[in-house]
C-alpha cells in the first residue's frame, strides 16, 4: 500500500507532530477499509421482536458479521451482554439500559430505525391510559423498561412478549406496550382480541456493542448507513411474509435453528452451504426452539424426524426434506449399571433423562423424566446418579463418550430413524434445493467423512482418550 507523497508532503509542513500521526493513521484506515470480519463468530443476542429479527440479521450481514445468534429470556439476555458472553444485542435505545453495570461496559451503534410503542387493550376496552392508569393492570417483559408518564396500579412481569399480549387479550392484564410492526406480526400469526391505543413512545433503535469489541462499531454503523440509505430498512419491515422467508432480494438470509449435536451442526452447516442459504444461528434450548420454529421466527430448524414433531401447532406449519443421515437413538446406562427396558413396566421404574423439549414415542411409560439442558448436561445427571438410564443419538454417543468409555455403557437400541431439514410454510419453496444439496453430499460421501471428522475432534469431558 502506497500514501501519496503530495500528501505525506502537505503534511508535514503544517501539522504537529502528534496531529500528523493521526493523520497518518486516517490514511491507513482510509487506504485499506474497515476491518474484515470473515473468518471470526460473533455471539451476539436475538431481538426480543419478531419484526426486528430481519432487520437484524440484515445488519449483520451487511457488516460482514458472521454472528451466533443466542436466545434468551430478555433478563437473562442482559446479564449475559453485561458479562461479554454476547457482545453484540439488538434492538434498544440507551434509555432502555440505564443500570450502572451496563453503563459501564456498552457503546450504542447509530439509529436505525424509529419504532413507534403503542399502547395494546383487548377489544372494545380502550381507555385513557393516563387518567386511569392507577386503575389498570400493566404486563411487560420481565426486564423491560418503560418511562411511564404515570404508574399503573398493577405490573405483571411475564417471559416474552406472547405472553404480554395472551394476558391482555385474556383479560388477565389490561394495558401493554408493543411496538406497532411486532404487533401486528403476531397478530397476522396468532389473531387475538385486542386493539392498538395511542402511541406511547416513539424510540431510536440501536444495536449494542459491548465495549470488549468495539472494533464492530464502524462496520455495524457503516452497514445501518448503507440500509437506510438504499431503504432496505424500511422495505424489510413493509415485505410480505414471503419476502420475509427468505424470497428476492433476502434469499438465504434466514434465522434457523442450530442442531442439538455436534455432528448434525457439523451436516447443518454443509447442507445450508451446499444449498447456497446464507443462514444466522440461532441458539436455544430445544422447547423454546419449537416454540420459535411454531411462531415462524426459526423459518429451517435441523435435525429431527416427523415422529418426534408431532404437536399440532408444528403440524400446521411444517413440511419436511429428504433424510440426509440415518439415526439410532439408544439407551445409554452407567458402567455396570444396566437395567431391562423391553417393557411398559421395565420402564415405569426407571428414572429417563432426556434434554427438555425432546419428544419420545413411548415417554409415557417412563417413572420418571429427568430433564438435561443438553446432551451434556443430561450425561451429567447420569454420571451423579440422578437418572437410572438415558436416551441419545448413538452419534453423540460416538462423539461424546466413545467406545472406551470408564463411566458409561451403551444399551439397546430404541429406533432408527431419518434425519431430515423442517422448513416452515413460509419457506417450503427451498425444499426442492435443500433435497438437491442433500443428494450431492450424500453422492460425494461428505455426511460420512463428517461423521469422523467430529469424532476425531471431540473434546467432551465424558470421552476416553486413549493413548
Amino acid at each position: 500500500m502506497v500514501i501519496s507523497s503530495a500528501c505525506a508532503q502537505g503534511a508535514r509542513r503544517c501539522l504537529t507532530t502528534r496531529i500528523w500521526r493521526f493523520f497518518l493513521a486516517f490514511c491507513l484506515v482510509s487506504a485499506v477499509g474497515l476491518p474484515s470480519f470473515a473468518n471470526e463468530e460473533v455471539k451476539a443476542g436475538q431481538s426480543d421482536s419478531i419484526e426486528f429479527d430481519r432487520v437484524w440479521s440484515a445488519i449483520l450481514t451487511e457488516a460482514g458479521l458472521e454472528a451466533e445468534i443466542i436466545s434468551a429470556p430478555h433478563e437473562r439476555k442482559r446479564e449475559m451482554f453485561i458479562k461479554g458472553d454476547i457482545v453484540l444485542d439488538c434492538c434498544a435505545i440507551p434509555e432502555w439500559r440505564q443500570r450502572p453495570e451496563e453503563q459501564a461496559t456498552q457503546l450504542f451503534s447509530d439509529v436505525f430505525f424509529q419504532s413507534a410503542e403503542h399502547y395494546v387493550f383487548r377489544r372494545g376496552h380502550a381507555v385513557d391510559p393516563v387518567e386511569n392508569a392507577a386503575k389498570l393492570r400493566f404486563v411487560k417483559v420481565k426486564g423491560f423498561v418503560y418511562d411511564l408518564k404515570a404508574q399503573f396500579g398493577t405490573v405483571i412481569e411475564v417471559h416474552d412478549i406472547e405472553e404480554v399480549l395472551d394476558h391482555v387479550a385474556s383479560g388477565e392484564a389490561d394495558i401493554a406496550i408493543v411496538n406497532r410492526q411486532d404487533y401486528e406480526r403476531r397478530l397476522r400469526l396468532k389473531p387475538r382480541p385486542l386493539e392498538l391505543g395511542p402511541v406511547h413512545t416513539v424510540a431510536d433503535l440501536r444495536v449494542r456493542v459491548h465495549k470488549s469489541r468495539a472494533d464492530l462499531l464502524p462496520a455495524l454503523n457503516e452497514a445501518i448507513a448503507t440500509l437506510r440509505t438504499k431503504g432496505r430498512i424500511a422495505d424489510i419491515l413493509k415485505e410480505t411474509d414471503a419476502e420475509k422467508a427468505g424470497r428476492g432480494e433476502y434469499v438465504g438470509v434466514l434465522m434457523v435453528g442450530r442442531s442439538d449435536t455436534m455432528g448434525t451442526q457439523r451436516m447443518w452447516r454443509e447442507i445450508l452451504a451446499e444449498t447456497g442459504v446464507k443462514a444466522v444461528f440461532v441458539n436455544a434450548p430445544q422447547a423454546r426452539k419449537r416454540r420459535m420454529f411454531a411462531s415462524g421466527r426459526i423459518l429451517l430448524d435441523c435435525c429431527a424426524a416427523p415422529i418426534w414433531r408431532t404437536r399440532d401447532e408444528e403440524v400446521a406449519v411444517q413440511s419436511w426434506s429428504d433424510v440426509f443421515y440415518t439415526s439410532r437413538e439408544i439407551w445409554v446406562f452407567r458402567k455396570g449399571e444396566t437395567f431391562p427396558v423391553a417393557t411398559a413396566e421395565d420402564r415405569e421404574k426407571l428414572r429417563v433423562a432426556a434434554v427438555q423439549g425432546f419428544d419420545f414415542h413411548d415417554q409415557e411409560s417412563f417413572g420418571i423424566r429427568v430433564p438435561g439442558q443438553d446432551i451434556d448436561d443430561t450425561l451429567r445427571l447420569l454420571a451423579a446418579g440422578r437418572a437410572d438410564a438415558a436416551i441419545l443419538g448413538a452419534l453423540d454417543y460416538d462423539v461424546r463418550i466413545g467406545a472406551n468409555s470408564t463411566l458409561f455403557e451403551q444399551g439397546p437400541v430404541r429406533v432408527e430413524v431419518g434425519l431430515s431439514v423442517r422448513a416452515h410454510k413460509n419457506v417450503v419453496h427451498l425444499l426442492p434445493q435443500i433435497n438437491a444439496a442433500i443428494a450431492r453430499l450424500r453422492e460425494s460421501g461428505r455426511i460420512k467423512e463428517i461423521i469422523r471428522e467430529v469424532a476425531a475432534e471431540s473434546g467432551s469431558p465424558f470421552k476416553k482418550q486413549v493413548p
